[in-house]
C-alpha cells in the first residue's frame, strides 16, 4: 500500500501548537506532474481543536500547484463556471451584500478564479472590484468574459494596492492554504486599518451530514477543515473581531450539497492578536464522519471487487480525490482499467497507474463500459456522455448517487 511523501511536521496554522491527535490517514495515486499531494495525516490540534492535515509540502510547492496546474481555470469550458458554480456566486453575494451593502467600498477578491464571484458583485452596483489570482490563465478569463480588472498573485507575491481596500474577500480560499497566519499578515498591507475580512470556508461541524464520496472532504487539495470556533481563532490572531458568523449549506454540484462558514471580521488598528476559545466539537464531528464514511466505503469496495474479479475491460472515468484515494487503498488498481478519463486540460498526456488519462472527446472503443468515479460530478459527466459525446457505452457506477445529500446541520 502506498505511503505518503514524509514531510516535516507541521505546528497548527492557528495556534502555533506542535502536539496533535491523528484521527486519519489519506492516501492518493497522483497523476504524474499534476499531483500536490500523495497523502497526509488527519490531525486536532491539542491546543485549539483546529482541524488540519499534517506532513504535506512547504507553501512554495502549493503556490506553484496552483499557479501552474490550476483546475479553477475551467480550461474545458474556456473559462466559464458552471451555471451551479453561478448560483453559489449569487448566495456567497447575497450574504456580502447583506453584511455589507454599501456599493462605494473598495474590494479585493484574493483568489478569484475566472471572476465569477466579481461579475455577481458588479452587477449589484459595487464598483471598485480587483480580482487576485495565482494563475496567469484565471485572471486574463476576468477580463475576456467579464471585463474586470484582475492580477497575478500569491502569497508572499500579493501586488500593491492603492488606494487600500474596504473588504478583502476569501472565498474557499483558506482551506487550501498551508501557511494560515503568514497569509493572513501579508494581506494586512492591501487593507485599510480598520478593514474587514470576507471569508467563506467548508464547515467541518456538517461534513457527517453531507451526502459525499467516502472520505471526499480529505481532498487532495484542502488542508485546513475549519469551524466556526476555528475561524473565528484564526482571525483572532490577526486582531480581527467577528462582526457576523453564519452557517449555510451551498449545491457544490448538482444533487451535492457542501456546509459552509461564512464570516466578517474587522481589523482593529490597535489589536495584534486576541484571545482564542477552545474548539471542543471539531475532533467529535470529524470522528462521526469517519465512522460514516467507513460505512460507505464497504458498499464502494464491494462493487470495486466485483469489477476486479470480473476482469472487465472499463474505462474510468474521472480522477479526482476519490478516485487517486481508491487506486491507493483498494482493489481497483487491479481492474481491467484500458484508460482515465477526465477534463481537466492538466491532466492530457499523463498516465495514472501506468494507463493514460484521455479526455473525454478520445473515448474511442464504444463496446467498453464506462465506471464513473466521481460522486460529485456524477450527473456532469453522464450528460457530457450521453447528450455532448453521443457515446453509447454501459456506464457504471460506484455509488448510490440517488440518495440525496444531507441538508442540516448536527
Amino acid at each position: 500500500m502506498p505511503t505518503p511523501d514524509l514531510h516535516p511536521r507541521r505546528r497548527c496554522p492557528v495556534c502555533d501548537v506542535a502536539a496533535a491527535r491523528h484521527v486519519h490517514t489519506q492516501r492518493f495515486s497522483g497523476v504524474g506532474a499534476s499531483s500536490l499531494l500523495t497523502g497526509y495525516k488527519v490531525v486536532v490540534c491539542d491546543g485549539c481543536g483546529l482541524g488540519y492535515a499534517d506532513e504535506i509540502p512547504d507553501q512554495a510547492e502549493f503556490d506553484r500547484y496552483y499557479e501552474e496546474r490550476s483546475k479553477y481555470e475551467y480550461g474545458h469550458a474556456g473559462g466559464r463556471e458552471s451555471a451551479i458554480d453561478l448560483g453559489r456566486f449569487r448566495e456567497c453575494a447575497d450574504r456580502f451584500e447583506q453584511w455589507q451593502p454599501d456599493r462605494s467600498l473598495k474590494i479585493v477578491d484574493i483568489g478569484c478564479a475566472t471572476g465569477g464571484l466579481l461579475a455577481e458583485l458588479s452587477r449589484r452596483g459595487y464598483a471598485e472590484l480587483l480580482g487576485i489570482d495565482p494563475s496567469p490563465q484565471c485572471v486574463s478569463a476576468v477580463d475576456r468574459l467579464y471585463g474586470l480588472r484582475a492580477v497575478v498573485g500569491s502569497l508572499g507575491r500579493l501586488p500593491v494596492v492603492e488606494p487600500k481596500a474596504d473588504v478583502v474577500i476569501f472565498s474557499c480560499v483558506l482551506e487550501h492554504v498551508r501557511d494560515l497566519r503568514t497569509m493572513l499578515e501579508s494581506v494586512r498591507p492591501l487593507l485599510k486599518d480598520d478593514g474587514a475580512l470576507f471569508l467563506e470556508v467548508p464547515n467541518a461541524w456538517g461534513f457527517s451530514a453531507c451526502r459525499n464520496a467516502p472520505y471526499q472532504q480529505f481532498s487532495n487539495e484542502h488542508i485546513n477543515f475549519f469551524s466556526p470556533v476555528s475561524l473565528s481563532n484564526l482571525l483572532r490572531t490577526l486582531g480581527a473581531k467577528p462582526e457576523q458568523v453564519a452557517e449555510a449549506w451551498y449545491e457544490w454540484k448538482q444533487g451535492v450539497l457542501e456546509p459552509i462558514v461564512s464570516g466578517l471580521f474587522r481589523l482593529s488598528p490597535h489589536e495584534r492578536s486576541l484571545p482564542l476559545e477552545p474548539d471542543r466539537r471539531t475532533r467529535e464531528q470529524l470522528e462521526l464522519y469517519l465512522d460514516a464514511c467507513r460505512r460507505a466505503d464497504l458498499q464502494v469496495r464491494q462493487r470495486i471487487d466485483a469489477l476486479a474479479d470480473s476482469a472487465e475491460p472499463v474505462y474510468v472515468w474521472g480522477v479526482g480525490t476519490s478516485t487517486q484515494r481508491l487506486l491507493s487503498d483498494s482493489r481497483l488498481r487491479k481492474a481491467n482499467i484500458i484508460a482515465f478519463v477526465d477534463s481537466n486540460i492538466h491532466y492530457r498526456g499523463s498516465k495514472l497507474e501506468g494507463r493514460p488519462v484521455l479526455s473525454p472527446e478520445q473515448v474511442s472503443e464504444t463496446s467498453v463500459p464506462i465506471l464513473i468515479a466521481s460522486y460529485t460530478c456524477y450527473e456532469e459527466i453522464v450528460a457530457d456522455i450521453r447528450e455532448r459525446l453521443k457515446l453509447p457505452n454501459r456506464m457504471i457506477s460506484l455509488f448510490e448517487v440517488s440518495e440525496p445529500c444531507g441538508a442540516t446541520l448536527n
